[in-house]
Order: structure tokens, then C-alpha cells, then sequence
């Protein structure tokens, strides 16, 4: 933060408040200035709905005689409380509430630090002085030193917490640091809070209670299947939630393993339910089925092998008061951890849909998660389940639906924990470990949407598919959409397509089609170099194939065939039809190793006739696929 605005924010205090001696520094190990005009922001409000206040500061200093001086202007009949630690400090807090004459405002207590039990632990805390039930407004926490012990600061909340009043609000000061973050983190675990992070010279938290008025029954939907361990973990998160007017419905897919011992605990709950699918029947169904069981205003989805934040329910249902329009849907932030770590942050698309759905085109997946995200149980009415169709991507084929009637919105912050392993791929969007077809399908139905609303130029729809079917390596479509729907078709980019897909003709078309003989020396190249490789396949021509051709036919098929590793080949062989699902090799090579029928289906849905803009597509195969 640069000195000018602490110097601005300074101008404004002095404007605020009366003072007839100098002050101590500020900044440094004192509070900065940035830091008293958000406390004097934060009285303010207080201000406007009590008569009179009390204020609790952790640590003193030249914010006591500050927040001393605010009062006696605007609130003579409000009261700091201020605990100091250090002896030297106290003595020097009190010279200068002397010398301001604030002594009549300011409870200046010593108060030498002491052990308290708490969690299981022994914490280091200032000594209380007698405190009234829910008399404190206003929580200050600048200390004790963080070289203390781990999380200093952790024991303000769970000692003071008797004594805040129901309206409180709560500044921590150095929010910037790790060590106070994670003091937040777990604050907001065992209580009911909304922590923001505020931008400041240290960075600051300002926290308030979460005691939203509206509280529907919230309908917390749990497809699951032999996943009985990870699925009482699922449990004992979402049981730990401080919203309790909610219901769970687990419906269990089939599972062959015995779930009754992970949810037994659950059983006497009135809250929890448990229903059974006769046989495995797949998520879409289980997904509806969630759905027409739901008693629940809202429906939130939730994984059986997924961590749900304890105020995550409290979060969704306070942002849903304080909009002017209600959202349908609402989501979080989400981070990642098992087998790979990181973060999920969604932008938020509230009254602007039109990014929404031109998203659904252009990125490889959904641009908002499925995960721990809340629905209006009628937009279920107003746009249909799930597609029981989609073995996979159910969740982005309905936000696909949703982006054209319904209204979403993000909450800003972190809302729960995806596990990421072998079965799922939210978390890396690994290109060649599924089935990609199904984006594709979607993908095609959401541009005729568009296009038959005509809410962006068809030339700005085709333009934003061809850039999401690159990126799910759907050439095919890039190739067709390309050609017949662009009204002025990039003969390159094209080019380039054709050639990584390995389909020569097409791409010798293309290069006439753009009058550029380089590109048909270029051609030559590489119908040289697929020969030769082909014929002779080598490991370590591999690595340069890769920086010269990557996410090619050729690369995918190659690799395939040298991999020793039998998952590594299934992932390589998909990566091969994907780029080229109508070259005989591409085919044999997935038959070969046992994944024919997923495959043959792939094909079904890329070459299906989906809407009126696919009926040249039949052709277009004929001619350059099947010649």
C-alpha cells in the first residue's frame, strides 16, 4: 500500500475527530492508518443502529487513543475496553490517554497473558476482565504477538465469544499474514461467520455473524456408489454444518458393498434418508431421482467423496437475502485435494449470461460446478433434469440449459474440498482420460440455441465453438463448422486441423483454398514423416514428435502403441480418436484394448445429425472421410 494513501486516509481521520496533541507514529508495529478509518467505518454503522456501543480492543496502542477520540465526538456514552500485555505498553497507552483526556472513555486494562485450555490445547491469552453476555459490538484483534505460539490470535473468538453481541462485528488486523488466515480458516469451522478480506496496508479480515433470516429447507442431494468410507466422511462434514434445517437423501446407485456401517451413526437423524436403486443405474437417473424425492426449497448438490465448509449453507443462504434478484443457482469457490491440489474460482455471471453461454462453447467444460452448489428446485420444472443419455459430463449438459432461462450467482469465497483420483477428473481436465464426445454433443445443441435466438453474431457462435471443439479435440466439428458455417472460413487454421488429424486431402483443400504454396510444402513434410514413422516406430522419436506435432492423430496413435503401461495406452488410444474417430487404425487400436464399445458409441454421437445445422455433415463425411 503506498505512503499517499496512507496519508489521505490520515487527512480523513483528523477531519473526524478532535485532537490538541501530536500522535505517536503510525504503521510499523503500530496500527496503520488505512486500519483506523475502517474501524472508524465500522462504528459508524454501529452507530447508526445502536444508541450507544462497546468496544473490546486486543493489544493497545495509538488505535486506542483514536477510537478514544471518535467516541467522545460522536458517542460520549460509548465505552473502549482496551487489554494490553506488556507492562511498558500499558504505562505508555496510559500517558497518552492522560495527556487526550480520554481516560473517562477508555477502560485501559492491564492484563498479563495467562494459559487457558481450549480445544484440547493450552493457548497463551490476555486476562479477562468482568464482562457482560452479549454486550460487545465491536471486537478489535491486533494481538497478542504471533511469535507467541502458532495462531496467536486464535483464542479471541472462542473466549469472547460469550460476551459479543448478536450484531457484532469483528476486525483482525495483518490479515496478510498465513498465520492469520488460518486463524480465520478456523473460525469459520466451529462458527456460524462471513469472513471478507479486505485490502489494506496489512491486509485485514472483517467478520460478521451468519444468522440469516430466510431459512428454507435446503434438500442436500448424495448420489453415491461403493464408496461407503469416503461417503461417511461426506456425512460427518455435512453434519457438522451450523445451518440444521436442511435434509440429506443418499440414493445408493446399486452398490454391491454393505453402506450400512458408514451411515449407521446417520440412521436416527429425522433429517437423513436413504434410497435404493434396484440396480446400477447410472448418475443421471440417481441425479433425478434425487430430485423427485427432494422436499427442499433448494437442492444442493454434494459427491459422496467430497468435504462440504461447515458454514457453507449459512454463506448461500445470507447472500441469497441481501440480492435485489434471485438467482436459480449458486455457487463457490472449491479446492482441490487427494491426488492433486489446487483451487476451482469460477467467475461470477450474475446478469450476464450472455458471457454464461458463449462460455459453454468456447471452454472444454462447464464455466461453473456441479459440486456444493445450491439450485432452485423449480428450475428443475422450468429446464428438465439430467439427460440420462450422458454416462458423464450430466452437470454440463444442464448448465448448458440453465445458462439459456436461469439466473446464476457466485458466493465469493470457498465452499468445500473436491477430492480428485482415478475416477474423476473435475480437478485437471485430463483431455484423454474420458469419453469427450458428450461435450461435443453439447456443445452442438447450445450453438443452434444460440443461433436460433441469434444472441451474438453467427460468426462470433461459430468462431467460439471451433475454439471449444479444439480444445476437447473434436477436429471433426472444428473442420465442418468451419467450412460450411463460417461466413468467412479461416483456410489456415484449417489447414493446420486437417493435418493434425491426419487427413490429407482435406488439409491439401485447404491449403489451395488459401492460395499459399508454402503450406503444401508443408503438407509434404508431414505425409513423409507419418509414413516413415508408421512403417518404423521408435520411442525415442517420441519426445521431438510431441514439441513438433502435438495433440495430433499421429502423436496420440504412436505413443499409444509404444506404451508399456496398459492405462497409459487406454488414454493415448482415446487421444487417438478423438483427433481422428473415422481412421480404421483409430478404431482397431481402441478394440485392441477393450475399448471398442466406448468407442463405436463416441462415434454414434460425433457423426449423429443433431440439428438442421449438421445436414450437410453426412456429405462432408462421405467426401473427405469415407473417400
Amino acid at each position: 500500500m503506498d505512503s499517499l494513501r496512507q496519508l489521505e486516509d490520515f487527512a480523513q481521520i483528523l477531519n473526524l475527530v478532535d485532537l490538541t496533541r501530536p500522535l505517536p507514529p503510525l504503521g510499523g508495529w503500530a496500527a496503520s492508518a488505512d486500519y483506523i478509518k475502517r474501524i472508524y467505518q465500522s462504528l459508524q454503522d454501529l452507530l447508526e443502529q445502536f444508541d450507544s456501543i462497546q468496544i473490546l480492543e486486543c493489544g493497545s496502542g495509538v488505535s486506542t487513543i483514536l477510537v478514544g477520540a471518535f467516541l467522545r465526538r460522536y458517542a460520549p456514552n460509548s465505552r473502549l475496553i482496551s487489554l494490553e500485555h506488556d507492562h511498558n505498553y500499558f504505562l505508555q497507552t496510559r500517558r497518552e490517554l492522560q495527556a487526550h483526556g480520554l481516560t473517562g472513555l477508555v477502560d485501559l486494562h492491564f492484563a498479563p497473558l495467562r494459559p487457558y485450555e481450549l480445544e484440547g490445547g493450552i493457548w497463551s491469552w490476555y486476562t479477562l476482565p468482568p464482562l457482560e453476555p452479549d454486550s460487545i459490538h465491536l471486537l478489535l484483534v491486533d494481538g497478542p504477538p504471533m511469535a507467541l505460539q502458532p495462531l496467536s490470535r486464535y483464542p479471541a473468538l472462542p473466549l469472547l465469544n460469550p460476551f459479543l453481541h448478536q450484531e457484532f462485528q469483528l476486525l483482525l488486523d495483518d490479515g496478510a499474514r498465513e498465520e492469520e488466515r488460518k486463524v480465520v480458516e478456523r473460525w469459520e469451522r466451529e462458527y456460524p461467520l462471513r469472513a471478507r478480506y479486505e485490502e489494506s496496508e496489512k491486509g485485514l479480515f472483517a467478520i460478521t455473524p451468519l444468522r440469516p433470516r430466510y431459512r428454507p429447507l435446503v434438500s442436500v442431494a448424495m448420489p453415491t456408489f461403493n464408496r461407503g468410507p469416503l461417503l461417511a466422511q461426506a456425512l460427518e462434514s455435512l453434519f457438522a454444518q451450523h445451518y440444521e434445517n436442511f435434509e440429506v437423501i443418499v440414493v445408493d446407485d446399486g452398490s454391491s458393498q454393505d453402506l450400512e456401517p458408514f451411515i449407521a451413526p446417520y440412521r436416527l437423524d429425522p433429517r437423513f434418508r436413504l434410497i435404493r436403486n434396484d440396480t446400477n443405474r447410472g448418475s443421471g437417473y440417481s441425479r433425478n431421482r434425487c430430485i423427485q424425492e427432494a422436499q427442499g426449497e433448494y437442492i444442493l448438490w454434494f459427491d459422496d467423496d467430497d468435504l462440504i465448509h461447515p458454514a457453507t449453507l449459512l454463506n448461500y443462504l445470507s447472500l441469497l437475502e441481501e440480492l435485489d434478484q434471485e438467482p436459480d443457482v449458486v455457487y463457490g469457490e472449491l479446492r482441490f485435494f487427494g491426488s492433486s491440489q489446487g483451487r476451482f474460482q469460477p467467475l461470477d455471471y450474475f446478469k450476464s449470461n450472455g458471457a454464461f453461454q458463449y462460455l459453454i462453447l468456447k471452454e472444454p467444460g462447464s464455466p461453473i460446478p456441479n459440486p456444493f452448489t445450491l439450485v432452485r428446485r423449480e428450475l428443475y420444472q422450468r429446464v428438465g433434469g439430467y439427460d440420462e443419455e450422458f454416462t458423464r459430463a450430466q452437470d454440463y449438459e444442464f448448465w448448458a440449459r440453465v445458462s439459456l432461462e436461469g439466473v446464476v450467482k457466485k458466493f465469493d469465497g470457498f465452499v468445500g474440498s473436491y477430492r480428485v483420483h482415478e475416477r474423476n477428473n473435475f480437478g485437471r481436465f485430463d483431455l484423454l482420460s474420458a469419453d469427450r464426445s458428450f461435450e461435443s454433443l453439447v456443445k452442438r445443441r447450445h450453438l443452434w440455441h444460440l443461433w436460433d435466438r441469434d444472441l451474438l453474431s453467427h460468426r462470433g457462435l461459430v468462431t467460439g465453438f471451433m475454439e471449444g471443439a479444439k480444445k476437447i479435440l473434436d477436429y471433426f466439428h472444428f473442420l465442418y463448422y468451419g467450412l460450411h458455417h463460417h461466413d468467412d472460413p479461416p483456410y489456415r487454421e484449417l489447414f493446420e486441423i486437417a493435418l493434425k488429424m491426419g487427413n490429407f486431402s482435406l488439409a491439401r483443400k485447404m491449403a489451395k483454398e488459401a492460395r499459399d504454396s508454402t503450406l503444401l510444402s508443408q503438407l509434404a513434410q508431414v505425409q513423409e514423416l507419418t509414413s516413415t514413422l508408421l512403417a518404423n516406430p521408435k520411442q525415442e522419436l517420441l519426445v521431438p514428435l510431441q514439441e513438433r506435432f502435438p495433440q495430433s492423430w499421429l502423436t496420440f496413435y504412436l505413443m499409444a502403441l509404444l506404451s508399456q503401461d496398459s492405462t497409459q495406452a487406454k488414454s493415448f488410444a482415446r487421444g487417438a480418436f478423438l483427433a481422428n474417430p473415422f481412421d480404421p487404425r483409430s478404431l482397431e487400436l481402441m478394440e485392441r484394448l477393450g475399448l471398442g464399445r466406448e468407442a463405436q458409441e463416441a462415434l454414434d454421437r460425433l457423426v449423429r445429425i443433431e440439428t438442421p445445422l449438421e445436414e450437410g455433415k453426412e456429405p462432408f463425411i462421405e467426401e473427405f472421410f469415407h473417400g
